[in-house]
């Protein structure tokens, strides 16, 4: 996909605020709400660590609604499962921007991320100059798992670094295998929710709707019945709903893609082989589960769902689950699993149709028209 554009036509039509910690970094419950919008939190540590430096990332007014805004870090930390709903009833033109896994620490093992970090910095200079509305990161943030204070230290950092990002664009993220692990529990998905915000839910930009899932309880739901069943039923639930909104497009997000190959694929279907690293991976590590994968495949046909984006693959790759619905694949903003070069994919949603294109860092614009 690296270079070339896609398009596609479409044819119908959780929060508590918390603060940073580490080494002298303290809350400062004192400053009035008002003010943390001009605070200037200045925090550079030194990128050839992970850490150098005691720094401070300070949250931002809280929202009233579903959702609360963290400043300088304008992440839109999620409760009750729906986010920022801007525009609901009329649609206009309009761009977004995809980070696939920026996953700090996976480049050397955990001993360290200072390359992703510069690969975060890069992506985030890139995206301040096009200010789309909002940035969407895929999943897999950080590379440690399972949860102890090196991967907390990721956590931190990678915070830091996304105060980086114009306050003027809304930050979404949501969780990936290394975020609650492959066989994720409730414990693992509480420790996400209480970080970053619900790991599932949904919001409405310009007349268009978007669907996050928690694509780990799908993948292995060994600990977690309850909660795919949860999240299966708040799906066909919200997908109603925006049905019933009469939106123009409705985009599906989750880090595991659906399927590899075709939606119908079995659980084993082979292996990969990686030229970068010569060697094998099996390919029933990139999809979920069968039985599942097909019931939310037919929400996707019975609801028209244009478009599923998905990350995890540290690849470029797409496929058409069928004639009507495209599943877009992005590489990672941190480390590459093939000779694709670290970017972002950049979404151009217009009024005849839904137009992508992955930009490798040096070839990003510095102007998207819509």
């Amino acid at each position: 996909m690296q270079g070339t554009a896609r398009q596609s036509k479409a044819r119908h039509g959780k929060a508590r605020h918390g603060t940073a910690r580490h080494g002298t970094a303290r809350q400062m419950h004192n400053i009035p709400f008002w003010l943390f919008d001009y605070l200037q939190i200045w925090s550079q540590p030194n990128a050839s660590s992970h850490f150098n430096q005691p720094y401070l990332v300070i949250p931002g007014r809280s929202s009233l609604f579903h959702y609360t805004i963290f400043h300088k870090m304008v992440l839109i930390k999620v409760q009750n499962n729906e986010g920022k709903n801007v525009n609901v009833e009329k649609f206009a033109p309009f761009f977004f921007v995809l980070y696939g896994d920026i996953q700090y620490g996976m480049i050397r093992a955990n001993h360290g991320w200072a390359e992703e970090r510069l690969l975060l910095r890069e992506a985030v200079k890139k995206t301040n100059k096009l200010k789309p509305p909002f940035v969407i990161a895929l999943g897999d943030l950080t590379n440690k798992f399972p949860i102890d204070e090196l991967q907390n230290n990721q956590i931190v950092d990678l915070k830091n670094d996304f105060t980086l990002l114009d306050k003027s664009i809304d930050l979404y993220v949501f969780c990936g295998n290394h975020d609650v692990g492959n066989e994720p529990t409730y414990e693992t998905i509480n420790h996400f929710e209480k970080t970053w915000g619900d790991s599932y839910y949904s919001f409405v930009y310009n007349n268009c709707g978007f669907i996050i899932l928690n694509s780990p309880v799908f993948f292995d739901d060994t600990h977690v019945s309850e909660l795919k069943d949860k999240q299966l039923k708040w799906l066909e639930d919200t997908l109603k709903k925006m049905t019933s909104l009469h939106v123009k497009y409705k985009f599906l997000l989750l880090h595991h893609a659906l399927m590899y190959d075709h939606i119908y694929e079995d659980e084993n279907i082979g292996l990969i082989y990686g030229d970068k690293f010569h060697s094998y991976s099996e390919k029933n590590k990139f999809h979920i589960k069968k039985e599942t994968r097909l019931i939310i495949y037919e929400m996707l046909k019975k609801y028209k769902v244009s478009h599923v984006f998905c990350a995890h693959l540290h690849a470029n790759r797409e496929g058409n689950i069928d004639a009507n619905i495209k599943q877009v694949t992005i590489s990672a903003v941190g480390m590459q699993a093939t000779y694709d070069k670290s970017g972002v994919l950049i979404v151009q949603v217009g009024n005849s149709g839904v137009d992508y294109k992955y930009y490798p860092f040096e070839y990003i614009p510095n102007v998207i028209n819509v």
